[in-house]
């Protein structure tokens, strides 16, 4: 699981409490109370983890994400 700044597009890549934790940026105590639970549960962490995992590589695989970027180089040549 990740610990990360809310910001983008990390806000856009981390489902916050089922793939990570996102914390308010320049707030070390948001960092440290988002920490505690992950340290303290190891079923937390795995579970958090894998579902981390699952997400990225449904929507950020490499094949998709060429996809994407391909179709998106075609729309603004169309332009």
């Amino acid at each position: 699981p990740v610990i990360a700044s809310r910001i983008q597009p990390l806000d856009e890549i981390i489902m916050d409490g089922r793939t990570g934790v996102l914390a308010d940026v320049g707030d070390p105590n948001a960092f440290a109370q988002a920490a505690r639970p992950m340290l303290a549960d190891a079923e937390l962490r795995r579970r958090m983890g894998e579902a981390g995992r699952r997400h990225v590589i449904e929507q950020f695989e490499q094949a998709l994400m060429c996809r994407a970027h391909e179709q998106l180089f075609q729309e603004c040549m169309e332009r």
